[in-house]
């Protein structure tokens, strides 16, 4: 009571077999996507209503997490485990973290900016915690930056990076497209 059905991603379904108990965990889906290729109605006394999508929830068969015991297995959506177990919270840690070591580098323009978009976008946030797993990495790739410019303008690699650029020893990111 009080909540908002939009705010739902997922839902639970949970089975008992003898002394087994199993939790599914599988997206809602959008009823959109059905009704774009059929028909989706209530037939009530001979007669066929249709049923307005924005009235109406869809429950997908396909399960993302299966919980047994003290077990989750991650079937086939890890964004709704990742929702599940609030990992954005995580991942924006984990980036902040990343951010607050490579600032004594002092090699990125707009160190803020770019703190500014881990916290909105959870897909550069869960990048910059995966670079944070091997520090040792980024560390030399700070101690070798000199290089960077003859990497970014390599025709092998200028589509990859085409929005970063590299002035006067800092790297900038184009905010348009960060991932």
């Amino acid at each position: 009571k009080g909540l908002k059905e939009d705010s739902f991603f997922a839902y639970a379904v949970r089975v008992r077999i003898d002394e087994q108990q199993f939790i599914f965990i599988a997206p809602f889906s959008k009823v959109s996507k059905i009704s774009a290729t059929k028909v989706i109605g209530n037939l009530k006394n001979n007669k066929l209503t249709k049923i307005k999508n924005d009235a109406t929830v869809g429950f997908s068969s396909s399960i993302s997490m299966l919980i047994l015991d003290d077990e989750v297995l991650i079937l086939n959506n890890l964004r709704i485990f990742e929702k599940c177990c609030g990992m954005k919270a995580e991942f924006v840690k984990g980036a902040q973290s990343l951010l607050q070591n490579i600032a004594q580098f002092d090699s990125i323009e707009d160190l803020g900016e770019l703190q500014k978009v881990i916290e909105s976008d959870s897909v550069v946030a869960k990048r910059l915690t995966k670079l944070n797993q091997s520090f040792e990495r980024v560390q030399s790739f700070f101690n070798n930056k000199d290089k960077v410019e003859n990497l970014l303008n390599d025709d092998a690699f200028k589509d990859k990076f085409k929005d970063i650029k590299y002035n006067n020893g800092k790297l900038q990111f184009e905010k348009r497209n960060r991932h």
